[in-house]
Formats: structure tokens, sequence, C-alpha cells
């Protein structure tokens, strides 16, 4: 963690994010007051931290939103994918509802609700804010919101009885998403959810069998974090209170708190980025003996 950024108001988290904005669709929905600026204006409700990474392949896989900090990230001519990356990250720290003293089993339950909503946020729901941004990014593949955004599959596929008063099974996912975005936030978790817990991930297509294997990776990272998870609670809950009282004062204090955490090492919490990253890099080898298979297969 380097060249560290504090953004002490909330007009200075504003213009630090909006900086980092790359792409049309994103730049456009942050002027005209819409998505994107409703989204970093949530996120400016604690002072942050932006930084660059000491050692991007080390901390390429740490979790920095978890501790309240932004890492920047050159995506080069990829605009759009940059903006994905932040408003990914973004939404981590947006939703985390630290707590003291949470037993680890309703911690865990906590994260992966955390991690489903923000998934959802940046990987699906953002093609339905932002309609123009898909014809952008991932142009030469198919994702796993394209299903949805072409109406393939119903987002609330056998839940018509939970649709809105006048909605049925002959309503689209666009409508619903116009009339009740939570809603079908909800539905879209649901089905997330269901891909991660299937018992039979052969049955699944090629973007559900990923989805599918992020659910190991997320026990994994739990247990990594095991040991240190309640001094990263605490940390946040006393940047959360003390940040009321006096911003500047609160980010002064919670930088102090990484560098003490850092030391002399490249990162805070380094022990716990190692580890992941030796998950991710597994995570990574199985995805692409699984894609070379499929290759083989079909050949």
């Amino acid at each position: 963690m380097k060249n560290v950024q504090l953004c002490v108001t909330r007009d200075d988290v504003h213009a630090a994010c909006y900086e980092l904005l790359r792409s049309k669709p994103f730049k456009q929905s942050y002027q005209e007051r819409g998505h994107i600026f409703k989204a970093i204006d949530q996120y400016a409700d604690l002072p942050r931290i932006l930084c660059d990474y000491s050692n991007y392949a080390l901390e390429r896989s740490h979790f920095y939103p978890y501790w309240g900090v932004l890492p920047r990230r050159d995506y080069g001519s990829n605009a759009p994918l940059s903006d994905l990356y932040y408003l990914h990250e973004q939404g981590h720290s947006i939703v985390a509802g630290y707590q003291e003293n949470q037993p680890f089993s309703l911690w865990v339950n906590r994260l992966t609700q955390e991690e489903a909503r923000t998934s959802v946020q940046s990987e699906l729901a953002i093609y339905f804010h932002l309609p123009d941004l898909r014809a952008e990014v991932f142009t030469e593949q198919t994702i796993w919101a394209d299903r949805f955004l072409k109406e393939d599959v119903k987002i609330f596929e056998g839940k018509d009885h939970r649709l809105p008063q006048g909605m049925d099974g002959s309503t689209s996912n666009w409508s619903l998403f116009e009339k009740d975005p939570e809603l079908f936030t909800l539905f879209a978790m649901e089905k997330r959810a269901a891909i991660m817990q299937s018992s039979d991930p052969a049955a699944l297509d090629e973007q559900e069998q990923v989805i599918h294997s992020y659910a190991a990776n997320n026990f994994r990272w739990a247990n990594i974090w095991r040991p240190v998870r309640e001094k990263v609670e605490k940390a946040m809950l006393i940047l959360d209170r003390a940040g009321e009282v006096d911003r500047g004062h609160a980010l002064a204090a919670h930088l102090a708190f990484l560098q003490a955490e850092t030391g002399d090492g490249i990162c805070p919490f380094e022990q716990q980025a190692r580890e992941f990253l030796a998950v991710m890099e597994d995570f990574k080898a199985r995805l692409n003996v699984n894609y070379m298979d499929k290759t083989q297969a079909k050949a």
C-alpha cells in the first residue's frame, strides 16, 4: 500500500471517485446524478482512503474494501472494465454491516450475503441501470447477465407469485427492474445462491460453473480471515462512529491503524494476503483446466 490519498469530506470522496471514472456510460450517469452518482454518494458516507499497490502480484487479490481502502488499478484502454472494478470494490464497502463480537457462523453468513449483493450489482444489475454499457464491455464473450438482458431467462423464474401487483409470468425483466429494482436484486441473489449451492455442477452451463466455483473460495477466505476479523470489524466501527464527530481525525487514526498492521511489510494483513493469493492461484488453475477440458471435448 503506497501513494495514499486521504478523502476526508464527502466532497473529497466524490472528487476522487469521479476522477477514476473513464467510460461514457459511467460518467454520464454520474453527471446526471443517476445510479453512479448515488453509488458514490453512498460510498462517501465514510471518509475513505485510496492507494496504489506496493506489490501488485501479492495484493491484487487482497480484500482492501474490507477495511475501507480503495486500490487504484490500471486497465489500460479498457475504460468500462476499469469502471466496473471500482464499482465492485466500492460496493463491498457500501454494503458492509460491521459488528462487534459477531459469532463466526453469523459473520460468514453476513459476508456471503454482502458478497452476493455486491456481485449482483456490478455483474448484472449495472447493465439494467446503464443500458448502453453492455455494448462496450466483454464484447467478445457471453456473460451471465446476457440471458436476463435478452429475456431468455426470467429473473423471477418459478416465483411469479412474488411479483408486484399487476405483474405476472409475462412480465419482462426490464419491466420488473424498472418497477422494483430491489426485488429484482433479491431474485438475482437467490438465483446466484442456487447456482453456488448446486449439488450437480456438471449440469450447469459455463458461466454458472464459474459462479459455482466461487462458493469454495468464500469459505476458504472466511477461514483465512477468521483470526483477525474482529480486529477489522472493530476498526471500521471506530472509523464510522468517530467520523460522525470528526472525519479528518477519524481517518488519520484509521490510517495509523493500517500502518501499524503493515509494520515493515508490504501491506496491512500481509499474511492474509499471501494465504488468499494461494487460494486464487489454485482457483485460476482449476478454471483453466476446466476450460481446456471443454475445448478439447468440443474439438
